[in-house]
């Protein structure tokens, strides 16, 4: 009971904002992003979890990125549920798995991670960020949330929605007051909604060694 208590509260005061319905709205104040990326290398991985960082991490200890790259992550809302929990993030019992759980502890080590780099990065000249897309109507959603698409998918974004804010990103690279922010629509927002997230989480610090660990 109390998770379908706390996940009505948690839909009810995100539909609207990450529906094309918020986009839309929001996407009057804007002007069209500088979109011009001639000359420019990306590497897109599609992997929220090990795999993406793995080569993120890699390319940035090895000194790979040039002096000017950009490091965008792409996150999702679950991680709004979740404190850092290191020893959650490689579940290996098949029985006490919950998909959901992990894919949500794994997007908050993904915001956590980010700021990591930045502060390990600071001297260099590599903007590292993390992005909300909304919610999305992606094949992902599709497959691994029927339930939730059934009820929302006439409100769901379309994928250039969902990828505004990175492209705008990649484009504008704007300054970032706190390395622990997260990107919505195109503005700054805290990474945490309730004080919850911030009990007992373990530091950005263990997170990057534990990776190290599993990449060696």
């Amino acid at each position: 009971m109390r998770d379908v208590i706390n996940g009505l509260h948690f839909f009810g005061r995100f539909a609207y904002s990450f529906s094309k319905l918020g986009y839309s709205q929001r996407r009057l104040l804007w002007s069209n992003p500088p979109g011009d990326f001639h000359g420019q290398n990306w590497l897109v991985s599609g992997a929220s979890g090990g795999i993406g960082r793995a080569i993120a991490t890699a390319a940035a200890e090895r000194e790979l990125l040039a002096d000017n790259a950009v490091i965008i992550n792409m996150t999702s809302g679950g991680m709004h549920n979740v404190p850092l929990r290191v020893d959650r993030l490689n579940k290996l019992n098949p029985e006490r798995y919950d998909g959901v759980q992990v894919y949500a502890y794994h997007t908050r080590a993904q915001v956590e991670l980010n700021a990591g780099w930045r502060r390990r990065h600071a001297d260099r000249g590599w903007q590292f960020y993390v992005v909300h897309p909304g919610w999305v109507d992606t094949q992902g959603v599709k497959t691994s949330l029927p339930g939730f698409r059934a009820l929302f998918k006439h409100v769901l974004r379309d994928a250039a929605a969902g990828a505004d804010t990175a492209v705008w990103l990649a484009a504008a690279r704007p300054p970032q007051e706190d390395d622990g922010s997260i990107w919505f629509d195109r503005e700054e927002r805290p990474a945490h909604i309730g004080q919850s997230t911030l009990r007992n989480a373990d530091d950005a610090e263990e997170l990057i060694d534990f990776l190290q660990q599993c990449n060696h």
